[in-house]
């Protein structure tokens, strides 16, 4: 009977949870050990996944938010993801792409690689994939034809994101150092941010500007009289 009530006040208490929307680290655990799966603003990870299809725009973006705060542990949300990254409002196909699919991992990677092809969705995937950071190097072929994108910002945005995967991105390493002929000065510092950001290996330094890779010289401390 005691074993009967404690599971009743855990169900009761799962539920005021749920009513005022508490998202504590200690409610959200007891809501995981009640449900047996992560949770989100007092709802299980597989009420996010079927709210992901649900007819009213807010309740799908909320969904997405979720899902993608959940992350890695949600992977088996990609196909609804890219299901939405396809179709409605170009806002939340955004929210999709970088919210959602961007927070799937290794994973999410090859799901977000196709929408670097759509024009309207071009700069949301390179965005998502520098925000992924190095685990986004195999998308490395698919960004770099985008250095010579016709809009400045996009080609900003190729240039961070080869930044944040850091020496994962050597390769991308000829491509930048072609780029650096872009006529926009904003562009430029960006190629050369990103060249130096990735060329940590000496071998690498005919690809950038000398001035800028030569370092100041380690100054040892002075020795005691």
């Amino acid at each position: 009977m005691i074993s009967q009530r404690l599971l009743m006040a855990a169900i009761l208490g799962c539920a005021a949870l749920q009513v005022h929307g508490a998202d504590s680290r200690s409610s959200r655990a007891l809501l995981e050990a009640i449900h047996g799966e992560p949770c989100r603003d007092g709802r299980p990870m597989s009420y996010w996944i079927k709210e992901l299809e649900s007819p009213t725009y807010r309740a799908r973006y909320d969904a997405i938010t979720n899902v993608g705060d959940i992350g890695v542990p949600a992977r088996e949300a990609i196909p609804t993801l890219v299901r939405l990254a396809h179709q409605g409002h170009i806002a939340l196909r955004s929210w999709a792409i970088n919210q959602g699919l961007g927070h799937m991992g290794v994973a999410g990677v090859p799901a977000v690689r196709p929408f670097l092809g759509q024009p309207e969705l071009r700069t949301v995937a390179v965005v998502t994939l520098g925000e992924m950071g190095r685990i986004a190097s195999g998308a490395i072929p698919d960004l770099l034809p985008l250095l010579h994108d016709k809009t400045w910002w996009t080609r900003v945005q190729v240039c961070r994101a080869l930044r944040s995967m850091g020496p994962a991105a050597r390769e991308a390493l000829p491509a930048l150092h072609s780029a650096l002929g872009d006529s926009d000065p904003r562009c430029r510092a960006a190629i050369l941010e990103a060249m130096q950001a990735i060329a940590t290996d000496p071998a690498d330094a005919t690809y950038i500007n000398l001035d800028l890779w030569q370092k100041p010289p380690i100054i040892g401390r002075p020795k005691m009289p």
